[in-house]
């Protein structure tokens, strides 16, 4: 189902009032030995990204012209859409962000972080939001463990995705999302254990990370935008998500599978007006796998699930209406909701040149039912990538990157090719300085 870039900007960050809580309470006072942790068992180190990019689209990128997530019917078909074509620069990706470390004992500590980035837009809107940017709550968890567990609380990313494809012009919308990369910063509540195998030589792992999560929905149905963290179909189920990942990590290769299961509440008014709810289910199963060598690294992840669109894919639910005619009252009464399936994945290869340069080629494609997704929604996307990094100093690269999007929909029998599928070419010119 197609999303509008308003709707999807808005479920990349949502606050994490938990995580921020936690955080002030790692460099606070010891409550329980009731005395101040000395300068040597707390550190707090700032650090920051400063990412510039200029880019080219050649079509209509949707959700905006720096996320070229897709493109929408019509875009670089034929004659094209009247909005094909723009060109911007723009910080808005940097981030700046706190670590923290505090020892408790020679074998517990506890760390946390909170890191935002300027990906908020100005909440008016319009050409203002180039230099009026808001902040964006990217990261704010902390966790206590030792070297084989930790528990951790707040906004972190989704344990079952840990990997994700090389990029700096797309990094405040990771690189092919909606077309095979499923992710979010989800608050949530977890464990993760690790096993040292082998001997310090070798320092492989086994892995499993578990968390209770935060159920977002990415459907319409949640209210108007506001800075109120409003009941979406996900939080209206009142039962939170569940996510896992089991992994094996050496030096040469890393392979792992994981999962994420929950469920959303959707408001129905049947056709006689009474009001009732329907529960779909959102779930994924997971692959995932990365090979690095001294000539190149090889890397990936693939999917099968349905009603994914919580974590950035394209495909989530048929909504039945109560009329076809957005002007009419009826357009906004759900009937039903059908969960949509979905497969996809992305590979990543890459090649270092010497020890200043990188060159990256990567594809990902996601493909839903035709037979089940609306008329005039997307039933698949495919994106390919190529980039050349180069670091001239320890802490600056820059890159210079190509990404396409072609993105298919369903349409009528004998509709013409601007209707079925839309096409965007997005090139740019990135900085990145590590503070």
């Amino acid at each position: 189902m197609q999303h509008s870039s308003s709707g999807l900007l808005r479920r990349l960050a949502p606050p994490s009032p938990l995580a921020l809580g936690l955080l002030g309470m790692l460099f606070t006072s010891n409550a329980v030995a009731q005395e101040q942790p000395s300068e040597a068992e707390v550190s707090v180190t700032p650090y920051a990204q400063m990412i510039v990019n200029l880019g080219l689209n050649t079509g209509t990128a949707q959700p905006s012209q720096e996320a070229p997530v897709g493109a929408p019917a019509g875009s670089n078909v034929g004659d094209g859409l009247p909005s094909d074509g723009s060109f911007f620069i723009t910080g808005r990706q940097s981030r700046v962000g706190l670590k923290g470390k505090y020892i408790l004992d020679n074998d517990i500590d506890a760390t946390a972080k909170v890191e935002v980035d300027f990906w908020g837009l100005h909440e008016d809107g319009g050409p203002t939001g180039i230099t009026q940017p808001s902040l964006r709550l990217r990261l704010g968890y902390a966790d206590v463990g030792g070297k084989s567990w930790r528990v951790f609380a707040g906004q972190t990313w989704s344990v079952m995705t840990p990997r994700l494809p090389m990029s700096i012009g797309h990094s405040a919308i990771v690189l092919h999302t909606g077309s095979g990369v499923l992710w979010q910063r989800l608050p949530q509540l977890g464990v993760s254990l690790n096993h040292g195998l082998g001997d310090a030589d070798d320092a492989s792992t086994l892995g499993l990370k578990l968390a209770v999560v935060r159920s977002v929905s990415g459907e319409p149905g949640a209210g108007a935008i506001t800075r109120a963290d409003n009941s979406d179909p996900g939080a209206a189920s009142q039962l939170p998500g569940a996510e896992g990942h089991v992994g094996y990590e050496s030096k040469l290769i890393g392979v792992g599978v994981g999962g994420h299961f929950s469920r959303e509440k959707f408001q129905t008014v049947d056709s006689l007006g009474v009001a009732g709810d329907v529960t779909v289910s959102s779930w994924a199963a997971s692959a995932d796998f990365k090979l690095t060598t001294d000539w190149f690294w090889l890397g990936g992840q693939g999917y099968t699930g349905a009603n994914l669109n919580g974590m950035f894919s394209r495909q989530g639910v048929l909504l039945t209406r109560g009329a076809t005619d957005p002007t009419d009252p009826a357009f906004t009464e759900i009937r039903d909701a059908e969960s949509l399936p979905a497969v996809g994945g992305w590979l990543e290869l890459g090649v270092p040149i010497g020890k200043r340069v990188k060159a990256v080629a990567s594809v990902g494609a996601e493909v839903g039912d035709e037979d089940k997704v609306s008329v005039g929604a997307a039933k698949s996307n495919l994106g390919i990538f190529g980039g050349v990094f180069y670091s001239p100093a320890e802490r600056l690269t820059t890159s210079v990157e190509y990404y396409r999007t072609d993105t298919r929909y369903r349409a009528p029998a004998g509709a013409p090719d601007a209707q079925r599928k839309g096409t965007n070419d997005n090139i740019t010119l990135n900085f990145k300085l590590d503070l």
